[in-house]
């Protein structure tokens, strides 16, 4: 899913490529649910996500009671 969803290749994620991933798996996204996604799991604070940042996000949900 990283792969497919970095349409320039570039080996991370920005918010437009995420809202594009969203938009392609039909799930709802605003600019205001993606920054909040960012500013959670953008650790290096480079704005954009990494694979690493990308699994991070991804899991979260599953092993983590809490919300972004």
């Amino acid at each position: 899913m990283f792969r497919s969803t970095d349409v320039n290749k570039d080996g991370v994620l920005t918010k437009r490529e995420i809202v594009f991933m969203l938009d392609k798996l039909q799930i709802p996204g605003d600019n205001k649910s993606i920054d909040l996604l960012f500013d959670k799991f953008d650790r290096n604070k480079n704005g954009v996500l990494d694979f690493e940042e990308f699994l991070t996000a991804l899991l979260h949900e599953r092993y983590n009671s809490t919300t972004f």
